[in-house]
This record gives structure tokens, sequence and C-alpha cells, in this order.
């Protein structure tokens, strides 16, 4: 257990005004009173649909030694410690950061952001630095991994423990804590994906970044967000405010084939690198040879260490810049070539990233996190650049989310598959066949024909794929990915794409013989 510190060392010097009355040790700190155990600091933040301060007797009665408030009126009278700031999402950071020691100042910390292409970008990042033999921790969509430096492992290739975190990018303060325990087990570095959201609830700040990522920006969030312009600016922030916070070196990794690449080449602060295919970057690829099992291509640095090969493992071409990206960061940082070789050639797979399902069949499924309209016309066109005798794809759409994604989608699917499947993706609290026709609404009536099946029962939808499978098809199952839950309701129900075809594989392939489904 960590060692206590007392609410007056971690608020003194912290650079925004606070007033505090009485004083407690602490043990940690947390901002959901429903989760606050005794001797914590319960910080009130401001939400969305809940305001912290609303629950400040509840927090005291779970055992919250102290208070940190920005509404006086709302502390209980019996409150034995508290202090007051004017920002308490300002200040958390700050607190957060003084807490866990700062840890990552000890770390070389890359921040990823974009729509499309973050989960992949920092699985090879981080296989980089381990092939350099700087131990990585990794925190992301598939949660937190950590190095585990345990006997008869070496920290050039130690293995991970995997922590769910629930969002993209934890809350600030244990995104502090992770870090944090991550130093503790020998980490030299660290790679995050950073979301809009935690841009604009400033759950990174207080990470004190080497370089940060940009991969692209496409239709998504827009239920979040009002306009594209405040989801580029929101994601700007960490090229721009948090680049000055770091207090090291920072460097700005950018695409140039991206549509929005020179926008924020034009506005980010630090040492620019810029990487692309098709455009006169720092960092570009050349010769590139896309094959069923990899990606060859030659690497291009107009200065420095010049032109080296490389060889991706992972298949879809769209992997070509998610590539591309992790090579221009990784020499950003001054990492050697042969790790850069070495750490892309280490990746065999990510998990629901372009993952095919390993079946006994004449047929593929593939399993993609592709949710957004242009992930899902970059499956698409990844699928048919392999020659499929047929190309299904099935997939929904997130329900309590962005809905003008929702006939984009379908025309998409329409125009690059021969067959379309609509099913549930999470539907939460709207009802599955609204969100169905709202895609539904976006195909042409001259490619409905196309459409060979509507159900909200993503088993039986999946389960269907299968049935009517030949040879030589691709079936892509689309938008949960990795993902080994449903959410209908408010409920989580466990549900996997990848164990759901293995599950049905057998009775379903087996069953057609006789046109019989079993499942």
């Amino acid at each position: 257990m960590r060692s206590m510190k007392k609410l007056s060392e971690l608020l003194h010097g912290i650079g925004v005004p606070w007033t505090l009355h009485g004083d407690a040790s602490v043990q940690r700190i947390q901002v959901d009173s429903r989760r606050v155990q005794p001797g914590e600091l319960f910080v009130a933040l401001p939400g969305t649909r809940h305001d912290g301060h609303q629950f400040l007797r509840e927090a005291l009665a779970q055992g919250a030694a102290a208070l940190l408030v920005s509404r006086i009126e709302a502390v209980p009278p019996e409150t034995p410690a508290w202090a007051w700031v004017e920002d308490t999402r300002e200040a958390l950071w700050r607190v957060a950061q003084r807490f866990y020691d700062d840890p990552s100042r000890q770390l070389l910390v890359v921040g990823v952001t974009g729509t499309n292409g973050k989960t992949t970008t920092t699985h090879l990042l981080r296989a980089i630095f381990e092939a350099a033999g700087l131990p990585c921790a990794l925190f992301g969509t598939l949660g937190a991994q950590l190095p585990r430096l345990s006997e008869g492992h070496t920290h050039e290739c130690a293995p991970t423990d995997l922590i769910p975190t629930g969002l993209t990018t934890p809350e600030v303060f244990e995104l502090q804590a992770l870090l944090h325990e991550a130093v503790a087990r020998g980490a030299h570095a660290a790679v995050m994906e950073v979301s809009s959201h935690a841009l604009d609830q400033r759950r990174a700040d207080g990470i004190r970044f080497d370089a940060a990522l940009f991969t692209n920006l496409t239709q998504d969030h827009l239920d979040y967000h009002p306009s594209m312009e405040a989801y580029a600016n929101a994601k700007l922030r960490l090229f721009t405010e948090l680049a000055r916070q770091s207090g090291k070196p920072f460097r700005a990794v950018i695409n140039l084939d991206a549509e929005w690449g020179a926008w924020f080449a034009e506005r980010a602060e630090g040492d620019l690198w810029t990487y692309g295919v098709h455009s006169d970057a720092r960092v570009r690829a050349e010769g590139v040879q896309l094959g069923r099992n990899g990606i060859r291509f030659t690497v291009v640095h107009s200065e420095g260490v010049g032109r080296f090969p490389v060889q991706l493992r992972l298949s879809a071409p769209y992997n070509l810049q998610n590539a591309l990206g992790a090579v221009a960061a990784a020499l950003s940082l001054g990492l050697p070539v042969e790790a850069v070789q070495e750490g892309l050639q280490r990746v065999e797979r990510v998990p629901g990233r372009f993952e095919r399902v390993s079946i006994d069949a004449p047929f593929e499924v593939i399993i993609d996190y592709a949710h957004t309209p242009d992930a899902l016309a970059r499956l698409l066109h990844a699928a048919r650049a392999l020659q499929p005798s047929r190309l299904t794809v099935l997939f929904g759409c997130g329900g309590d989310r962005d809905p003008t994604k929702r006939p984009l989608m379908g025309a998409i699917a329409a125009e690059l598959a021969d067959r379309v499947i609509l099913t549930s993706d999470n539907p939460r609290t709207e009802a599955p066949e609204r969100i169905l026709q709202q895609i539904l609404d976006g195909i042409p009536p001259e490619s409905r024909h196309k459409v060979v099946a509507v159900e909200p029962d993503r088993r039986a939808a999946i389960a269907l794929a299968l049935q009517e499978a030949v040879a030589g098809e691709i079936i892509l199952l689309a938008g949960k990915g990795h993902e080994e839950y449903q959410i209908i309701g408010s409920t989580k129900i466990p549900f996997s794409d990848r164990q759901t075809v293995l599950e049905l594989f057998g009775s379903a392939y087996s069953g057609r013989s006789t046109g019989e489904m079993r499942v």
C-alpha cells in the first residue's frame, strides 16, 4: 500500500488558489462517491449529468477522510477536513500528479490520438520500445498493460499484466496511479491512446508527454462534440496545452496523408515530425508491397538515418499508415533502426483489429472494431484486396451515440460489400429496430437487394452468416472487435464475436448439408 500524504502537502505549490479547513492524511483519491473507501480524498467534479457536490454526505458516510470542492455552501458542517479550489477538475490532475510522485517524469511517454488506428499504432510502438530494451506500459481501449517482471524474464521481453480500465483513457487519478505502478514494475516508457473525450475532460492533463501522434480525424463522437471543428480542437490540446505542460522536449508526430493532417501540423507545438505515403513528409514509405500475410516497405527519413526496409506481419493495407506513424514516433525519440525493424515484426495480431478467427473452413471470418464510416470503408477495401469470391459484412451502430453516421455506414456497406447483414452493436437504451432503420435509410433503393437480413439478435445474425457462407467468401464482423460484452439497456451482457463464431461454427457449418441450423 502507498504511504499516506497530508492534504496540505498535496495542495502546497500546486499552482492554483486554494483554502484549507482542517487537515487529514489521505491514502487514495476518488471521484465516484459510490466507490469511496475509508481514508480517501473525495474530489467533487461537475459532470454532464451529475455534480459531485450532490454526493458529499455519501462520500463521508463511505469513510472519506477529506473533501476537495469548488462550492463551499455544499460542504456538510460535520466534514473533518476539506479544501476549496475554484476548479476541481483543474486541481485534480495537479493533486493526483503530486500524490503519485509525478511518475511520467521518469518515463518516455507517447500519446496517440485520432479517430481510427490508435490501438494498432500503440501496440506497434510498444513493441518497438521493448525491442529497444525499454519495458513499456500500454494504456488504451483494451485496458492497461503493465510490465510483469517475474523470475525467468528479462525486461527486454517482459510479459504483461492486463488491468481493465473501462475507458480508452482512464480518469486522471487512475492514470497517475497506473503510471506509478508501471514505474514500480520497471517500466522505462509508456504509450497511451488519448481520446477526444479525455482531452476535453482534462483526463490526460498532468501527463508529461515526450511525443504525441495524430493518426486521422473522421466523423465520430458528434453526439458529444457539437461539430468536427470542436472534435479537432479537443484533440489539438494534446499538441498545444499538454505539450506546454510537459516540461520536456516535445515532438509532434502528424500524419500528413490524413484530411486534417496539415491543419494539425500548422498548429502543433514542439519539434514537428510528419509522416505519410502520399505526401512530402519527414518520414515516408516507398516501395510498398501488400501481401496476404503482411506488408513490406522502405522507410525514407529525409534526415538522419536515411533509408531502411521494414516488414509488418499485419496484413490490412491501412496498417501501413499505423506502422509508419509508429516508426516516425520512434525515430523522433531517437530509438535505433534495429529496434524499429524488430518491433514491427514482433506484432502478429492486435485483438479485434482485422483479426482472423481460426476455423477449419473454406471461407474466412474476420473481426474488426470498425465503428465509424471511414473505418468501415477501410475495412471493406482491405478485405476486397484479398480477392474473396464474395464479401459479406455484418454490422450495426451503437445506441445513444452519433446517429448521423448510421445512414452513412449503411451506404458504405451497400456500395463496397456484396452482401450486408444488419444487426445490433451496443443498442444501449435505444430500440435496436430504430437504429437498424436509420442504417437502412442510407442505402439507395437500387442497392437494397444487398441487404440479405435485418436481425437485431447479433448471435442469430452471425449464425446466419456462417450458415450461408460459400467457398472463398470473407465474412466481416464489424463494430465490436475485442469487446467481450454487449450493452443492452444499461446492462452489460457477456458477448464476444470471436467466441460466438467458435461456438456456432461446428453446428452452423455442419448443418449445411441438410439445410438445418443448429445453434
